[in-house]
């Protein structure tokens, strides 16, 4: 059987959201196709899994908080999880056509993981291309990100695994 080479996974995995809905093929076929039929495997993996919630105003504002467990987080201590998540660049980047104001509101850590609040001022004339992550850069035993982003015209829920090549929207089962 023909396999591709292997991709940079970490590249793959960057982007969680764009303007457009992307469908693709997978990275990984272990007989059940992971990525095609990921919410009946999706329970197997949930101590792992962040969460990422984008609120985006027609003003132009985002409000972001973003959950990881502690499973996710691997070896690093409370004092290098808050350094990463200190600089939002460490969890996500804003592409838009004019520079963003961007700003760290509260991390929390606790035993059950780690808690990050974001805002940005973009400006309404400011077009947002893409909202892209760098989470998985940054920690290594994170595999998947469930996303909500909710701007004023359309709201939609996906995760972005690093198993797939592009976001994963079939997410009945998923909680």
């Amino acid at each position: 059987m023909f396999r591709r080479p292997a991709k940079n996974v970490a590249s793959r995995c960057t982007v969680i959201c764009t303007t457009l809905i992307l469908l693709g093929a997978c990275g990984k076929d272990d007989g059940i196709n992971y990525c095609k039929n990921h919410d009946k495997v999706h329970a197997d993996h949930a101590d792992t899994i962040a969460n990422l919630i984008i609120n985006v105003s027609a003003a132009g504002d985002l409000e972001g908080s973003l959950s990881i467990p502690e499973a996710a987080l691997g070896d690093s201590t409370a004092e290098e999880v808050e350094s990463i998540l200190s600089s939002a660049g460490n969890s996500f980047t804003l592409q838009t056509e004019h520079p963003c104001t961007v700003a760290v509101t509260t991390i929390a850590t606790s035993a059950g993981g780690v808690n990050a609040s974001y805002t940005a001022s973009c400006g309404a004339d400011n077009k947002l291309g893409k909202i892209n992550a760098s989470l998985f850069d940054s920690f290594d035993q994170l595999d998947e990100v469930v996303t909500s982003m909710t701007t004023a015209v359309t709201s939609k829920r996906f995760a972005i695994s690093r198993q797939c090549d592009s976001p994963i929207f079939k997410l009945d089962r998923i909680n």
